[in-house]
C-alpha cells in the first residue's frame, strides 16, 4: 500500500509540475494579426489602384519583406509591380508590363531579391528551374469564352542579389531550364 501511495504521490507531483498557466491570449493575437494583414492588403490594393491597376486584375502576391511583388493581368499578358513597405503603407517602386521570361532587379536596392519570371500560355511546360532550383508555378484563367477556358501559367523564382548581376547576361534568366513533357 505504501508503494501505491508513493507512486500516486509522485505521479501527482509530476503532473502538477508539468501544468503551466497560459496567460497568453491567442484569440487577441490572432485578431491583431488579421487586422494587420487586412490593412496591408488594403494598402497594397490602394497603391495598385493609384497606378491604374484595379484590384480585379490582381492574380497573385509574393511577399519578400519589405518588398511585395504584385502580379496582374493586362491587355498584353502578365504584369508585375514592385512595392516596398514603408511606415505609411506600401510605396511604389516600379512596374513591368508584359513580363515573360525575364529577370527583374533594381541595382540601387541591393537588399531586394532578383525575381525571374517564366510564362507559358501554350501549357507545354511541366516545370521550370532557375539557377538549378525549381521555380514556383502559379496558374490563372486568362480568357473564358462560352465555356472555353484558357490558362496562363507562370513560374516565379527569387534569388539574392549578386554583384555579378550588373549586366543582363549575368542575370538569373540566363540560367532558366524549361522542362517539357
Amino acid at each position: 500500500m505504501k508503494k501505491f501511495i508513493v507512486v500516486t504521490g509522485l505521479s501527482v507531483i509530476l503532473m502538477t509540475a508539468c501544468v503551466s498557466v497560459d496567460t497568453h491570449e491567442p484569440e487577441r493575437d490572432e485578431n491583431n494579426e488579421t487586422e494587420t494583414m487586412m490593412s496591408s492588403i488594403e494598402s497594397i490594393e490602394q497603391a495598385m489602384e493609384d497606378h491604374s491597376y484595379p484590384k480585379e486584375t490582381i492574380v497573385h502576391y509574393e511577399l519578400k519583406a519589405p518588398y511585395v511583388y504584385v502580379f496582374t493581368t493586362s491587355t498584353n499578358g502578365l504584369s508585375v509591380s514592385v512595392l516596398k513597405e514603408t511606415t505609411h503603407g506600401f510605396g511604389w517602386l516600379n512596374d513591368y508590363d508584359v513580363v515573360q521570361d525575364m529577370s527583374i532587379l533594381h541595382a540601387d536596392e541591393t537588399d531586394m531579391p532578383v525575381l525571374t519570371v517564366v510564362t507559358d500560355t501554350k501549357e507545354t511546360l511541366q516545370d521550370v528551374k532557375v539557377l538549378d532550383e525549381y521555380a514556383k508555378a502559379i496558374r490563372f484563367v486568362r480568357n473564358e469564352v462560352d465555356g472555353y477556358v484558357s490558362h496562363t501559367t507562370f513560374w516565379v523564382h527569387f534569388t539574392d542579389w549578386d554583384e555579378s548581376y550588373t549586366t543582363f547576361e549575368a542575370l538569373p534568366v540566363d540560367s532558366v531550364e524549361k522542362i517539357t513533357e
